[in-house]
């Protein structure tokens, strides 16, 4: 389980509580930057309906479209197919 508590004295405070036994501090990170990304473009657009808040920060989409999509390897002695069609 995931405690999420709000706080707004001065500013708004977020404080996560969990089990660590369950969960690992980086996904807990994780989510607390998607929080973070929905509450600054609450903050900077308060009409913005929410189904146009984008949960995920630009980085984070950036790594998974790109980094992690990034599937190219070269094996050797292996053409790639595009060089079979062009020969024919």
């Amino acid at each position: 389980m995931i405690l999420i508590s709000l706080s707004f004295r001065t500013a708004l405070e977020v404080k996560f509580s969990f089990n660590s036994l369950v969960y690992e501090k980086d996904f807990i990170q994780g989510l607390a930057l998607h929080f973070q990304e929905v509450f600054c473009q609450a903050a900077a657009n308060p009409a913005i309906p929410v189904a146009e808040i984008d949960i995920i920060p630009q980085q984070e989409k950036n790594r998974l479209l790109y980094e992690f999509n990034n599937t190219r390897t070269i094996i050797p002695g292996i053409r790639p197919f595009i060089d079979y069609s062009r020969n024919r």
